[in-house]
């Protein structure tokens, strides 16, 4: 749904909203047993949705590894990385 919203322009493509964006695109992978590459995350919600990522796996609604591939996938150094050198 805000994938079509950002596709229609109802919702701008602010911070907060690829956060969100890209969290649920987690999910959606670490549902599936797949590792998703490093995307950006405010810190404030990095911490908020590490915590969801624990609740779920804990439950068995995630595979255990999940925690380690949201720490992997939205850890500064992996996106430090992962940024093109400009040069």
């Amino acid at each position: 749904m805000l994938e079509e919203d950002l596709r229609k322009q109802r919702v701008t493509a602010d911070r907060e909203t690829l956060s969100v964006l890209a969290f649920c695109n987690f999910l959606r992978a670490a549902g599936h047993a797949l590792e998703l590459s490093c995307s950006v995350l405010p810190e404030y919600q990095s911490a908020a949705y590490r915590e969801i990522v624990q609740k779920l796996a804990d439950a068995g609604d995630l595979p255990f590894e999940a925690v380690a591939w949201f720490d992997h996938a939205f850890s500064p150094v992996s996106i430090k990385v992962a940024e093109p050198v400009v040069g």
